[in-house]
């Protein structure tokens, strides 16, 4: 929510965004002036097409909704008694959390984040945890198949144009 009230005036005036970022120049002046004329060019295109932007919105939301379900399939299926709306703060919060650069790939730092709200909720510790290190499991599982099938598919499409 935060975000979304602070991108409004950058698409607003693109341009004043732009000014208010020129003072991260002094760090690197070609590379820091190329990215911003570059995020100043996109938040003009996004206020040209503002349907555009509320398409990107909805897919946003729709991915962290999909997101929660997902974990909430994952506690349904362990037999733990939380609700889709206690995980729909729980896993945005512990996704934001994930980000920050303490951990490799979140580990720990989710864990703490579920144990932290399961523990508000009246949940035992040990339910966070399962939660959270089953459904990392489950799509570091996915991500590996994803991984096989396109490894396999660049060895066809390499014997192909032999």
């Amino acid at each position: 929510m935060l975000a979304a009230i602070v991108s409004v005036p950058a698409v607003l005036a693109p341009s004043g965004f732009g000014r208010l970022l020129q003072p991260l120049t002094v760090f690197h002046p070609e590379w820091v002036g190329g990215r911003i004329d570059m995020i100043t060019a996109v938040l003009g295109r996004f206020r040209e097409r503002p349907r555009a932007l509320a398409g990107c919105f909805g897919g946003a939301v729709f991915v962290q909704a999909t997101i929660v379900v997902f974990y909430f399939v994952v506690a349904y299926a362990l037999h733990l008694q939380v609700s889709m709306w206690d995980l729909t703060v729980v896993v945005p919060v512990s996704l934001v959390m994930q980000m920050l650069p303490v951990s490799i790939s979140g580990f720990g730092v989710r864990e703490a984040t579920f144990s932290f709200y399961f523990s508000r909720l009246g949940q035992p510790i040990e339910s966070a945890l399962l939660v959270s290190l089953v459904a990392q499991a489950l799509i570091i599982l996915f991500s590996l198949t994803g991984a096989a099938v396109y490894i396999a598919r660049g060895r066809r499409t390499a014997g192909a144009k032999r």
